[in-house]
């Protein structure tokens, strides 16, 4: 008995190791698959870059033109009047290897800037700050949740992840946390434009501003045009 129970288990252990090699297979080759998808697209990103960088354009969505606040340094939608923007390469920060590019206003030093928020960059600048300053954590937190704003709830009335500050202008050196984007090619000359925290440019039109989105849909497409002057 002793023998036969011995056998079973061994043949249990041999039965459970196969199933488990089997299904090890399929998740290296998910991973293999997961890996190559980011190369392209990687790649593809940088292509696009290739094409636009040390252009002069014109961006509008399907809400109007992207121009300058008369009042202020804020991004609007115009039917009437458009701002002109230079794509300049950004330098790759830390370790990281993504191409990268940012909007700079024609004949000026002021760059697109994007509003940090969610618990991404959150954890991002606490992380950084805990490591080069010798204030507690507690207060740490403290300020970088004054400093960041919060993304929209679940029952917000478009969903989580939103955030309606309007995006704005400001001067250089370029922040690669808050002024660098990558250029996402949607065909027909439309593009998602990503922040590095992997929100989108969201034409706001019921204000006319730009804001951000989590997803990348129809408010979140512009057609980017090559300017002549």
């Amino acid at each position: 008995n002793t023998k036969a129970a011995q056998s079973i288990v061994t043949k249990t252990k041999q039965s459970d190791q196969n199933r488990a090699s089997q299904s090890a297979l399929p998740e290296k080759k998910k991973n293999v698959s997961i890996m190559a998808t980011e190369f392209h697209e990687d790649s593809v990103i940088e292509r696009t870059h290739e094409r636009w960088v040390g252009k002069c354009v014109r961006i509008r969505s399907r809400y109007g033109s992207l121009d300058l606040a008369q009042d202020g340094n804020q991004l609007v939608t115009s039917h009437t009047s458009h701002a002109l923007f230079e794509i300049v390469r950004v330098a790759p920060v830390g370790a990281s290897s993504e191409s990268r590019v940012a909007f700079r206003v024609k004949d000026s030093d002021q760059y697109i800037t994007a509003v940090l928020y969610g618990d991404a960059p959150r954890q991002n600048i606490l992380e950084a700050l805990v490591e080069e300053t010798a204030l507690p954590p507690e207060m740490l937190r403290q300020v970088v949740g004054y400093a960041v704003e919060d993304a929209s709830p679940t029952d917000n009335f478009e969903g989580a992840g939103f955030n309606y500050s309007p995006m704005t202008v400001e001067p250089g050196p370029i922040n690669a946390m808050r002024q660098s984007f990558q250029m996402e090619d949607s065909n027909g000359g439309r593009f998602g434009l990503r922040s590095c925290f992997n929100t989108y440019w969201r034409s706001q039109h019921w204000e006319n501003t730009v804001s951000q989105s989590p997803h990348r849909l129809g408010d979140e497409l512009w057609y980017i045009k090559e300017a002549s002057n």
